[in-house]
């Protein structure tokens, strides 16, 4: 891809399996570009300190992060509960089916606050 297209972009999106997160983080930064990291970052610590030190010595902006909630239902979640259009919020159930097998969280009211941004 770089070969092909390196010289027009600046900022690539790591979404691979995670044993090729530190791999393809590190190849990118060394070329110069920005990189947006889907979690986990990396395998190992060595890993995770060798992205840092590479990151610090060419400059670029880096980030970590679960693409699948920087947008979409998630955020028109909370534009929906902000704005009061479902009224009061008494409790929240989420599941989701992460590759690690399937969670549940549940919220009260009373153990969160939701902010106005």
């Amino acid at each position: 891809m770089f070969d092909e297209i390196g010289k027009n972009i600046d900022a690539v999106t790591v979404s691979t399996p995670d044993h090729f997160h530190a791999i393809a983080e590190s190849h990118a930064m060394r070329l110069g570009k920005h990189v947006y990291g889907q979690k986990p970052l990396t395998q190992t610590i060595y890993e995770a300190r060798h992205l840092r030190d590479l990151a610090k010595e060419t400059g670029v902006v880096t980030q970590m992060g679960n693409q699948g909630q920087r947008g979409g239902w998630p955020a028109r979640a909370v534009e929906c509960v902000q704005a009061g259009i479902i009224g009061p919020v008494r409790e929240v159930h989420l599941w989701t089916t992460a590759p690690s097998g399937r969670r549940e969280w549940r919220v009260r009211k009373a153990q969160t606050r939701f902010r106005d941004t």
